[in-house]
Protein backbone atom coordinates (compact mmCIF):
# COMPACT_ATOMS: atom_id res chain seq x y z
CA UNK A 1 0.00 0.00 0.00
CA UNK A 2 0.83 3.34 -0.82
CA UNK A 3 -1.43 5.82 -0.23
CA UNK A 4 -2.87 6.22 2.75
CA UNK A 5 -5.98 8.73 4.28
CA UNK A 6 -5.55 9.00 8.11
CA UNK A 7 -9.11 10.20 9.76
CA UNK A 8 -8.05 11.19 12.94
CA UNK A 9 -10.32 11.40 16.41
CA UNK A 10 -9.13 15.07 17.77
CA UNK A 11 -10.43 14.63 21.00
CA UNK A 12 -7.91 11.85 21.40
CA UNK A 13 -5.49 13.40 19.32
CA UNK A 14 -5.75 16.95 19.68
CA UNK A 15 -2.68 18.32 19.08
CA UNK A 16 -2.55 15.62 16.18
CA UNK A 17 0.94 14.60 17.27
CA UNK A 18 0.06 11.20 16.94
CA UNK A 19 -1.31 12.30 13.29
CA UNK A 20 1.81 14.34 12.25
CA UNK A 21 3.75 10.83 13.58
CA UNK A 22 2.18 8.62 11.14
CA UNK A 23 2.37 10.85 8.65
CA UNK A 24 6.25 11.81 8.57
CA UNK A 25 6.80 8.13 9.14
CA UNK A 26 4.77 7.20 5.99
CA UNK A 27 6.58 9.61 3.92
CA UNK A 28 10.31 8.42 5.05
CA UNK A 29 9.00 5.02 3.90
CA UNK A 30 7.98 6.32 0.49
CA UNK A 31 4.06 6.47 0.98
CA UNK A 32 1.93 8.91 0.35
CA UNK A 33 -0.11 10.30 3.82
CA UNK A 34 -3.00 12.79 4.18
CA UNK A 35 -5.43 13.54 6.50
CA UNK A 36 -9.47 13.39 5.92
CA UNK A 37 -10.98 17.00 6.24
CA UNK A 38 -14.02 17.46 7.87
CA UNK A 39 -15.23 21.02 7.18
CA UNK A 40 -16.99 21.23 10.69
CA UNK A 41 -14.14 20.21 12.57
CA UNK A 42 -11.33 21.86 10.48
CA UNK A 43 -13.07 25.12 10.76
CA UNK A 44 -10.85 27.71 12.21
CA UNK A 45 -8.23 25.14 13.45
CA UNK A 46 -4.59 25.93 12.25
CA UNK A 47 -2.96 22.47 10.70
CA UNK A 48 0.20 21.86 11.95
CA UNK A 49 3.61 21.18 9.09
CA UNK A 50 3.48 18.20 7.30
CA UNK A 51 -0.51 17.36 7.71
CA UNK A 52 -1.87 17.65 4.30
CA UNK A 53 -5.40 17.28 4.07
CA UNK A 54 -7.33 15.77 2.05
CA UNK A 55 -11.58 16.56 0.76
CA UNK A 56 -13.82 13.74 1.76
CA UNK A 57 -14.81 13.48 -2.23
CA UNK A 58 -10.77 12.39 -2.70
CA UNK A 59 -10.67 10.10 0.08
CA UNK A 60 -11.44 7.34 -2.91
CA UNK A 61 -7.93 7.45 -3.98
CA UNK A 62 -6.59 5.81 -0.61
CA UNK A 63 -5.34 2.00 -0.57
CA UNK A 64 -5.76 2.25 3.08
CA UNK A 65 -7.66 4.63 5.48
CA UNK A 66 -5.68 4.82 9.20
CA UNK A 67 -8.26 5.10 11.62
CA UNK A 68 -6.88 7.02 14.56
CA UNK A 69 -9.05 6.88 18.27
CA UNK A 70 -10.85 4.16 19.69
CA UNK A 71 -13.93 1.72 18.68
CA UNK A 72 -16.69 4.94 18.10
CA UNK A 73 -14.03 6.25 15.89
CA UNK A 74 -13.67 3.39 13.67
CA UNK A 75 -17.64 3.50 13.79
CA UNK A 76 -17.75 6.92 12.57
CA UNK A 77 -15.22 6.58 10.29
CA UNK A 78 -17.47 3.54 8.41
CA UNK A 79 -20.53 5.44 8.60
CA UNK A 80 -18.64 8.38 6.74
CA UNK A 81 -16.48 7.01 4.36
CA UNK A 82 -17.83 3.50 4.10
CA UNK A 83 -19.48 3.85 0.92
CA UNK A 84 -15.25 3.84 -0.76
CA UNK A 85 -14.95 0.47 -0.03
CA UNK A 86 -11.46 1.01 1.10
CA UNK A 87 -9.68 -1.16 4.09
CA UNK A 88 -9.90 0.24 7.10
CA UNK A 89 -7.41 -0.54 10.29
CA UNK A 90 -8.19 1.29 13.60
CA UNK A 91 -5.67 2.61 15.73
CA UNK A 92 -6.06 2.48 19.52
CA UNK A 93 -5.21 5.78 21.29
CA UNK A 94 -7.77 4.50 24.15
CA UNK A 95 -7.29 2.47 27.27
CA UNK A 96 -8.84 -0.89 25.26
CA UNK A 97 -10.77 -1.10 21.45
CA UNK A 98 -12.57 -3.67 20.58
CA UNK A 99 -12.67 -3.05 16.94
CA UNK A 100 -9.35 -1.25 16.85
CA UNK A 101 -6.56 -3.19 15.98
CA UNK A 102 -3.33 -1.80 16.45
CA UNK A 103 -1.75 -0.11 19.48
CA UNK A 104 0.53 3.10 19.26
CA UNK A 105 3.03 0.56 20.88
CA UNK A 106 2.96 -1.39 17.65
CA UNK A 107 2.75 1.67 15.28
CA UNK A 108 5.91 1.50 13.10
CA UNK A 109 5.73 -2.38 12.91
CA UNK A 110 2.00 -2.68 11.82
CA UNK A 111 3.09 0.45 9.04
CA UNK A 112 5.34 -1.27 7.48
CA UNK A 113 3.21 -4.36 7.14
CA UNK A 114 0.72 -2.18 5.75
CA UNK A 115 3.15 -0.28 2.96
CA UNK A 116 4.35 -4.16 2.39
CA UNK A 117 1.20 -4.95 1.52
CA UNK A 118 0.81 -7.58 4.88
CA UNK A 119 -1.33 -7.60 7.75
CA UNK A 120 -0.59 -5.75 10.55
CA UNK A 121 -2.96 -7.86 13.37
CA UNK A 122 -1.45 -7.91 16.37
CA UNK A 123 -1.24 -11.44 18.75
CA UNK A 124 -4.13 -9.59 21.08
CA UNK A 125 -6.20 -10.14 17.28
CA UNK A 126 -5.67 -12.84 17.74
CA UNK A 127 -6.04 -15.11 20.72
CA UNK A 128 -4.45 -18.26 21.17
CA UNK A 129 -7.45 -20.67 21.68
CA UNK A 130 -7.42 -24.84 22.12
CA UNK A 131 -10.84 -27.31 21.85
CA UNK A 132 -11.79 -28.30 25.01
CA UNK A 133 -13.93 -31.49 26.09
CA UNK A 134 -17.60 -30.36 28.57
CA UNK A 135 -16.24 -30.78 31.92
CA UNK A 136 -17.36 -34.07 33.66
CA UNK A 137 -18.55 -34.98 36.84
CA UNK A 138 -21.17 -31.68 36.89
CA UNK A 139 -25.08 -32.32 36.91
CA UNK A 140 -26.25 -31.60 33.67
CA UNK A 141 -22.42 -31.54 31.69
CA UNK A 142 -21.14 -35.17 31.25
CA UNK A 143 -19.28 -35.06 28.22
CA UNK A 144 -22.07 -36.86 26.40
CA UNK A 145 -25.36 -35.98 24.73
CA UNK A 146 -28.45 -36.20 26.97
CA UNK A 147 -30.15 -39.41 26.65
CA UNK A 148 -33.65 -39.44 25.45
Amino acid sequence: MRRFLIYTNLHKDPQLETTKDICTYLRSKGAEAFVLIDECVWQGREVPEGVYLLPREEAVCADCILVLGGDGTVLSAAREIGQFHIPMIGVNLGTLGYLTEIEVSNLEYALDKLIAGESPRSPRSRPPSRARSPPTGVPGRTGRPPST
